[in-house]
């Protein structure tokens, strides 16, 4: 009892130490042949979960490969991991062509599963017939109804694996080998809803070299249109269908991988978007999307018809952050003119053609060979938009000189109307002298004086002629005067006498300036007119005069 429970115990070991071998070189391959992806997506894998049927021709024609067949779908469903699910059919007559017990339409691996698989494999609903058996045909069309319906099976993994191990010969006992009397469109139709995210279709093409096979009764052109194209590959022996099996798990992580990066691909194609906008005489494009570092850059070309814009063909633009912005082409303009003027260009339709640049590209391509129907990662997209209208600047000058020259102009403009007419400047002053008399005393002679027009004269004076004459003058200057030519006010003119003297009205026995004849001082602004005080001595005494 004990030596059978070391046997058990040691077939056990084996076959957990062969599924973690098969595992661990599918995945050591994996590396191997893509190193860049595996480190990206190598901790996903076992995330991603996948379907698999398996439609076994047991006719009497397959009887030499069930034990290559038998053994090798155990040894695959062990490599594969926990919730993952297996579609077995078995294809016999029509009335015989059936799910493998009906569990197994859609099931979910795990270890139960894959002991009652054990059981089942070897029963006797799926023995190989003999020549002669009741049950022996080949009914294609059957079998091609049970995959689609575990296709759609509600439930079934996005990722699904199609595996048909037969010579593809159609025989019934109703039709024979007329494949042509079935409703094939009503398949095709069960497939055109479907939703799944990728199927992979193989056909195992067992006694390929049957001589003997019906070709007008070879199903793949009805296989084709119901699946779309389905990868064939000649097996010309039981060795080389094991040897397929041997590769078989690498070739799943390879799809599984393949879905994983169509899925990030997908995702980034459908979320780019270009615009075309212009800034001064450039067309620039500008690229958004979602950002991945799938994309390193973009190479950008464009197809138009405006002879005016000479365009780039950009052979890489690195990708930043999700997008790139980058000039395409310049509107060549010769000016006609040195006037100021503007050309208008563009309001056509134009052609942005984007190719995407990937550090992924050799992998992703071996990859797409796994799938070949599901080839989602293309080299880039085609955009069809509008030329923007832009207004190029035409003329020798630059427009900033032109700018400048106008600003100059209309500011000298300005100032001199307000010179001429801004400008208040009061010709009208109050007039009052003090004096002091011989013996010293204070006289106030406001009429003593007369301003005619600005010209303050002595009339009072003993001397036959006066002996001063001071002229209070108004004048304006521009504010712009870079020569400073004069302040705009009052000023002061001695025109005859001594000398005069210009007092501060706040302490009036401080002189501002002393004025010889024909000197000229400014003493007011025309802003804040304060009072004047002028101090004159003459024979006659000492005048002040006040002028407010």
């Amino acid at each position: 009892m004990r030596n059978y429970l070391n046997i058990l115990l040691l077939i056990c070991a084996l076959s957990v130490s062969s599924n973690m071998l098969a595992q661990q070189t599918a995945e050591e391959a994996m590396k191997r042949d893509y190193p860049q992806l595996m480190q990206k997506y190598g901790s996903l894998l076992t995330q991603q979960k996948a379907h698999y049927i398996f439609a076994v021709d047991i006719s009497s024609s397959m009887r030499q490969y069930e034990s290559v067949v038998k053994s090798n779908f155990l040894s695959f469903v062990e490599a594969i991991p926990d919730g993952d699910q297996v579609t077995l059919i078995r294809v016999a007559d029509e009335n015989h062509t059936d799910y493998v017990n009906s569990m197994y339409k859609c099931i979910t691996l795990n270890g139960d599963v894959r002991n009652a698989l054990k059981t089942d494999i070897y029963s006797e609903d799926f023995k190989f017939l003999s020549n002669g058996h009741p049950h022996d045909g080949s009914d294609m069309y059957g079998m091609t109804k049970l995959i689609a319906e575990a296709v759609n099976t509600i439930g079934s993994n996005d990722l699904t694996f199609v595996y048909m191990f037969t010579d593809f010969e159609y025989w019934t006992r109703r039709y024979h080998y007329n494949p042509s009397n079935e409703d094939w469109n009503a398949l095709e139709k069960m497939m055109e809803n479907q939703k799944q995210f990728a199927i992979c279709k193989y056909g195992l093409e067992l006694n390929v070299n049957n001589s003997n096979l019906h070709q007008h009764a070879i199903v793949k052109p009805q296989l084709d249109k119901v699946f779309g194209p389905v990868d064939y590959q000649a097996v010309s022996s039981a060795a080389v269908l094991s040897q397929w099996f041997n590769h078989t798990i690498a070739n799943v992580m390879a799809v599984k991988l393949n879905s994983l990066v169509e899925r990030d691909w997908n995702e980034f194609a459908e979320s780019v978007k270009c615009e075309v906008s212009a800034t001064g005489s450039s067309v620039k494009v500008n690229v958004d999307s979602h950002p991945t570092d799938l994309v390193s850059g973009f190479a950008i070309s464009t197809k138009h018809d405006d002879v005016s814009l000479s365009t780039n063909t950009l052979p890489f633009v690195e990708n930043s952050k999700g997008g790139c912005d980058a000039v395409i082409g310049e509107y060549s303009v010769r000016p006609e003119s040195v006037m100021p003027s503007y050309k208008t260009f563009g309001g056509g339709p134009i052609e942005v053609q984007l190719g995407f640049v990937s550090p992924y590209q050799s992998e992703i391509d071996l990859l797409q060979q796994i799938c070949k129907d599901n080839s989602k990662c293309v080299g880039g997209s085609e955009h069809q938009l509008d030329m923007p209208t832009v207004r190029v600047w035409n003329s020798i000058i630059p427009l900033w000189v032109w700018i400048v020259a106008a600003v100059i102009l209309l500011t000298v403009i300005v100032s001199v109307l307000y010179t001429i007419f801004g400008i208040k400047l009061n010709k009208e002053w109050q007039v009052t002298v003090t004096r002091r008399d011989s013996e010293g005393n204070r006289v106030k002679e406001s009429s003593a004086f007369i301003v005619a027009p600005a010209e303050i004269k002595s009339t009072k004076d003993k001397r036959p002629t006066n002996d001063w004459v001071v002229k209070f003058t108004a004048k304006k200057y521009n504010p712009l005067n870079v020569f400073r030519l004069g302040k705009t006010g009052y000023y002061v003119t001695l025109q005859s006498g001594a000398f005069l003297e210009v007092m501060d009205p706040f302490a009036p026995k401080a002189v501002l300036h002393t004025l010889s004849p024909g000197d000229e001082v400014f003493v007011s602004s025309h802003r804040k007119t304060d009072q004047i005080i002028l101090q004159i001595k003459t024979s006659c005494g000492q005048y002040k005069i006040d002028i407010i």
